[in-house]
C-alpha cells in the first residue's frame, strides 16, 4: 500500500543526485520502520502516466529519519523528475520498506565489509552507519568506486563517519577517470580487492556488494576464491543485464491467469509474450510491483497452480523457486492455466 508522504528536506549530493528526507506521521511510524539495506518504492504521475521506481534507504534506523538517495540516470523519467522538480513540501506516494539486502542485528566484535560503485553506496551507507552506531566494538570496511570526486554521493557523510569512527571505519576510495592523490585509480578489480586484504577487510564475517552486475559477479568470485563462504556474500543489483524473452509452451502463447491479491481473486486472459505482471497491469489490477526488471522483490507471488519460467532472477533462492515463488515481472506461464497468489509470500 502506498501512503502520501511529505518531503521534509532535499539535499543536493552531486550535480546529478539528491537525498530526499520524508516526514513520517506518527500513525505510520510502525509501517515505515525498516532494516538497514531496505528500499522504498515511490510512485508519481509524470506527464499523465503513473511511474513507480525503487530507491534504497540511505539513512540508518538508529538515526530516526527516513531518507533515500536518487541519482539521475540518462532517460530516467523518475530520477530526472525527482532531481529537477521535487522540493521541500512536495508530496510523493511511498510504499512501506521492502527488500532482502539487509543487515541483521550487528554483532559485537564483528567486522563487516561493503563494496560499492556509484549509487550502489546508498544501501551500504545505511548498513555501515548502523554497524558503527550500534556498538563500539565492530568494524566496517568500505571499498567505494566512482568516476570522479564530483560523482561521489554522500562524500560528506562518509568523511564525517571516518572522523567519528577512525579506528573502526576503514575506507578505500578509487576513481576511474581522474586520479586523486592518496586514493586508488581505476575500477574495482582484483588488485584493489587485494588491498582490502592488506587492511584486514577479508576477515569480515559478512560482505555487502552493490553496483553494476559485472562488478558484483567479479567481486563475488574473488571473495569465494579467497575462501569466503557464498552465504556470507550479499548483493543488490540496481539493474540487470537484458535477457531473451521466455518461450512459453502454452497453445499459441495464450493462457488463463487466476490472480489473488488482497484477498480478491480475479480470472484474466494472458497473451503471447506477456508476463504475469503485464497481464495484471493491462487489466488495471493493483498488484505490488516497482522496478519491472527482476532486481527488486516487490512483485513476488506464489504459483499455486500450473508453472512459470522467469527471464531473470536476482532475488529468489533455488529453495524459494522450488516452493513456487516467482517474480511476476519476469514470470511467463509454461502451462495453459496458472494461478498465482500475492498474499501467500
Amino acid at each position: 500500500m502506498y501512503h502520501p508522504l511529505k518531503v521534509h528536506h532535499v539535499e543536493r549530493l552531486t550535480p546529478k543526485s539528491v537525498a530526499l528526507t520524508f516526514e513520517v506521521p506518527e500513525n505510520l511510524s510502525e509501517k515505515f520502520s525498516y532494516q538497514a539495506g531496505q528500499y522504498l518504492s515511490l510512485e508519481e504521475t509524470i506527464d499523465g502516466e503513473l511511474v513507480r521506481r525503487s530507491y534504497s534507504i540511505c539513512s540508518a534506523p538508529s538515526e530516526g529519519i527516513l531518507q533515500v538517495g536518487i541519482k539521475q540516470v540518462p532517460n530516467g523519467r523518475f530520477s530526472t523528475y525527482t532531481n529537477q522538480k521535487i522540493t521541500a513540501g512536495s508530496i510523493l506516494s511511498v510504499a512501506q520498506p521492502e527488500g532482502r539486502f539487509v543487515l541483521n542485528t550487528p554483532q559485537e566484535n564483528h567486522s563487516y565489509a561493503g563494496i560499492a560503485a556509484g549509487s550502489g553506496i546508498t544501501p551500504i551507507l545505511a548498513i555501515a552507519k548502523e554497524v558503527l552506531r550500534a556498538n563500539t566494538t565492530s568494524t566496517f570496511y568500505l571499498v567505494y568506486a566512482n568516476k570522479t570526486v564530483d560523482d561521489e554521493m554522500f562524500k560528506n557523510q562518509i568523511d564525517h563517519l571516518i572522523s567519528d569512527h577512525s579506528d573502526r571505519f576503514v575506507v578505500i576510495r578509487t576513481y576511474s577517470q581522474h586520479p586523486v592523490e592518496g586514493h586508488a585509480f581505476g575500477r574495482i578489480g582484483a588488485a584493489l580487492l587485494e588491498s582490502l586484504s592488506e587492511v584486514g577487510g577479508l576477515q569480515s564475517e559478512q560482505f555487502f556488494l552493490c553496483g553494476p552486475e559485472g562488478m558484483i559477479e567479479m567481486t563475488s568470485a574473488f571473495l569465494q576464491e579467497k575462501g569466503i563462504a557464498k552465504e556470507a556474500i550479499l548483493y543488490e543489483l540496481f539493474t540487470a543485464s537484458a535477457s531473451a524473452p521466455s518461450e512459453t509452451v502454452t497453445p499459441n502463447g495464450n493462457y488463463t491467469l487466476q490472480l489473488t491479491c488482497d484477498s480478491v481473486t480475479t480470472e484474466l486472459q494472458g497473451g503471447e509474450g506477456q508476463s504475469i505482471l503485464d497481464v495484471a497491469l493491462q487489466n488495471k489490477i493493483d498488484v505490488p510491483y516497482s522496478c519491472q526488471g527482476g532486481v527488486c522483490s516487490s512483485c513476488i507471488a506464489r504459483v499455486i497452480k500450473g508453472s512459470a519460467a522467469m527471464n531473470s532472477n536476482q532475488i529468489l533462492t533455488d529453495g524459494e523457486i522450488e516452493e513456487g515463488l516467482v517474480l511476476c515481472c519476469q514470470a511467463h506461464p509454461t502451462t495453459p492455466d496458472i494461478a498465482v497468489d500475492f498474499d501467500d509470500v
